[in-house]
């Protein structure tokens, strides 16, 4: 019995999405020289599998994955491709912002690496094309690269001196910062310190900073009050390429404390 056009190009296209997903052999080519991954085509009716390179054409497939197998080779992919790209950015971050002399590393001054010298010289096997979509999908837009992509850069967290260009700006009348509770004693007697860091970090999006917060304990959003910092001739402040507002530090008295419960 001959399938249906339409049950013939869905199982066509779960056939190519499991060649292609990358956590199983997939059909290769029979010939000796050649050995490509096959592709799945409809032709006369019929699902064959043939090679992109040659003419070789395979009728004969023992097994053509289920849409519930397909999800479910599509979730461990997804899973596994997250946890490489968290991996990737942890580790730039690293070298990029406080620790490029652990592999050898020179930044030029305005934090300029060079892409394939980072990858010759780093510890942790990755390609140029892993960095684009680092660089590309990272969600707070941590890194840049060069126009031709030749050198790459942290946009902002730096504990070394590198001048990477930063935009003097005026910042809203308010900006946020979050921290969690447990920092709110030497918060409220040293106010806000650039720490290991050389610039204290601020957002103009109270969910973000309290997003941020959250990482580091129970969080809690200060309000920093930059008019009136401006007006006493405190600042400057900048705007990163990933839109983290910065200065040197926050006295305590333009922080504006809500009410919390410590711990």
């Amino acid at each position: 019995m001959v399938k249906n056009d339409n049950d013939l190009e869905n199982r066509r296209d779960r056939l190519n999405r499991y060649q292609t997903n990358g956590l199983f052999h997939p059909y290769t080519c029979g010939s000796e020289d050649c050995r490509d991954i096959l592709t799945a085509e409809v032709q006369s009716g019929q699902l064959v599998l043939v090679c992109p390179s040659c003419d070789y054409r395979q009728t004969k497939i023992h097994m053509i994955p289920s849409e519930e197998l397909m999800k479910s080779h599509d979730n461990i992919r997804d899973n596994l491709y997250n946890r490489r790209n968290i991996k990737i950015s942890k580790y730039l971050s690293k070298i990029l912002r406080h620790q490029p002399e652990r592999i050898g590393l020179v930044l030029d001054e305005n934090g300029w690496a060079v892409v394939d010298e980072l990858i010759s010289k780093s510890g942790m096997k990755m390609t140029p094309q892993e960095i684009e979509e680092v660089v590309r999908t990272n969600d707070k837009q941590r890194f840049s690269f060069n126009e031709d992509k030749s050198k790459i850069r942290a946009n902002q967290g730096h504990s070394i001196e590198v001048d990477v260009e930063l935009e003097e700006l005026t910042p809203p009348e308010i900006l946020y910062h979050g921290t969690a509770t447990k920092n709110l004693d030497a918060i409220h007697k040293n106010g806000l310190l650039s720490m290991n860091r050389l610039y204290v970090h601020m957002t103009d999006d109270f969910s973000v900073a309290n997003k941020t917060g959250g990482r580091h304990g129970n969080p809690i959003v200060l309000s920093v009050n930059t008019t009136a910092m401006l007006a006493d001739g405190l600042g400057p402040f900048f705007k990163s390429k990933n839109g983290v507002w910065l200065t040197k530090e926050v006295p305590s008295k333009y922080l504006i404390f809500p009410n919390a419960k410590e711990s």
